[in-house]
């Protein structure tokens, strides 16, 4: 298949925003905002996270629009001067080789794409599968499909994986699925590969709530002893949302092979949030970091830290509660900077009068010391009908090459969403 390139468009003006600290920064400083809507042919409703390669080429997905309208992969591949071009990968066909990839992809050390379609696969179950890209060196890719979900009808391997993969240091990946599994709630499995042919599958752990339609949709991290963190936006203890306001969960592997599911917090709905549905990050000392779209008597949400005490205990801190001007519901993790600093967006919430409950925010909380944030709206979206910067985020951001890059479903010159990159006044790229 070709790679059909386009030239990446700025469509939009500058808008300058005074920003505390920015990216390496640590000063204040102007930023400007531009981006580049998706058209049809190359893809409708950006999703998942980017993510970039060394030498700062960019990845993503898009669940809809390419030629079968059942979404694409796409490189924006940087040259020496920084210029990013934008390329089509591969066409999702809606069959076999999986349909409206919804979450982020991981890279190999060899520059091999992985990751996963909700839809697609059997044709009788449609329930998703896992997949690889691998350039054939001729500027076309190809698509590998490692394991297609629900071969039968109980789908007690899972179903509908909605998260984005991990690698771990033998090869192996690990995910979440929305659905299947022993009571139908979603699992966390661990696909290894084979000499030839598909790959293996193994459930680790099998949800055993699934409230109000909620189930596993955020994928995982190891920390240094190779536990798995995730998170479940329903279920859990906390009684003040429908069904359970959420918890973050640990996988243990055991000496026999099998794996140990421990709830290391719960939420409650009240001043710590609920509802995560985003996954999570760590820094060097293992804190943990991730974000809740509701909160105490509101929906506005929280972005929240939880620190492993000696006694082995977690404790949860919320590190910023969003009060609807600067941002509301966050759908997915944050990122860190190397200065300590957090970066989000959230898909609703912000000044924007275009959407009725605002057209979403990016944020960064700074440090200050003594365990207390600062928070800095980086950008307002306008929305479609108010600018082309989009409208509604719902994934998180990159941060590469002195910048922060990520997408909207929504909003754009055809309101099929955009691509778009905050930067530093000094960049001219």
């Amino acid at each position: 298949m070709s790679r059909t390139r386009f030239s990446i468009a700025l469509k939009s003006a500058s808008i300058s925003i005074a920003v505390a600290l920015l990216l390496m920064t640590g000063a204040s400083a102007d930023t400007s905002y531009k981006v580049d809507s998706f058209i049809e042919s190359r893809g409708l409703g950006p999703a998942g996270t980017l993510i970039a390669d060394k030498t700062g080429n960019i990845y993503g997905v898009t669940e809809n629009g390419g030629t079968s309208g059942d979404g694409l992969a796409f490189e924006l591949s940087r040259d020496v001067s920084g210029k990013l071009t934008y390329s089509v990968l591969y066409n999702f066909a809606g069959n076999a080789d999986g349909q409206n990839p919804g979450a982020g992809l991981v890279l190999d050390h060899n520059g091999d794409l992985y990751g996963t379609t909700p839809l697609g696969g059997n044709p009788n179950g449609n329930s998703g599968i896992a997949y690889e890209l691998t350039p054939a060196g001729d500027g076309q890719w190809t698509e590998t499909v490692l394991y297609t979900f629900c071969p039968e009808a109980a789908c007690l391997d899972g179903a509908s994986p909605k998260s984005s993969l991990i690698f771990d240091g033998a090869g192996n990946l690990y995910g979440t699925t929305y659905s299947g599994g022993a009571s139908n709630a979603g699992v966390v499995f661990e696909l290894s590969p084979t000499t030839m042919g598909p790959w293996t599958e193994k459930v680790l752990y099998s949800f055993t709530v699934q409230a109000i339609g909620l189930a596993p949709q955020a994928g995982l991290i190891f920390d240094s002893f190779g536990d798995l963190y995730g998170t479940d936006p329903a279920g859990g203890t906390g009684k003040r949302c429908p069904g359970g306001c959420g918890f973050v969960y640990e996988l243990t592997p055991s000496s026999d092979g099998e794996w140990q599911e421990t709830t290391t917090y719960n939420f409650t709905g009240g001043g710590d949030g609920g509802t995560p549905f985003g996954g999570l990050i760590s820094d060097s000392h293992g804190n943990l970091y991730g974000t809740t779209s509701e909160g105490e008597g509101k929906t506005y949400g929280t972005v929240f830290q939880l620190s492993l005490g000696g006694n082995g205990q977690w404790t949860e801190t919320t590190l910023h509660t969003f009060v609807n001007t600067d941002g509301s519901g966050p759908r997915d993790a944050v990122a860190l900077d190397r200065f300590g600093n957090i970066y989000g967006t959230t898909p609703l919430g912000g000044n924007a009068r275009s959407c009725r409950d605002g057209c979403g925010t990016v944020f960064m909380l700074a440090p200050e010391g003594s365990g207390q944030y600062s928070e800095t709206t980086l950008h307002y979206f306008t929305g479609s009908r108010g600018g082309y910067d989009g409208a509604a985020p719902l994934s998180g951001v990159l941060i590469d090459h002195g910048a922060i890059y990520g997408t909207t479903p929504f909003g754009g010159v055809l309101g099929e969403g955009v691509l778009f990159r905050l930067k530093t006044s000094a960049d001219s790229r």
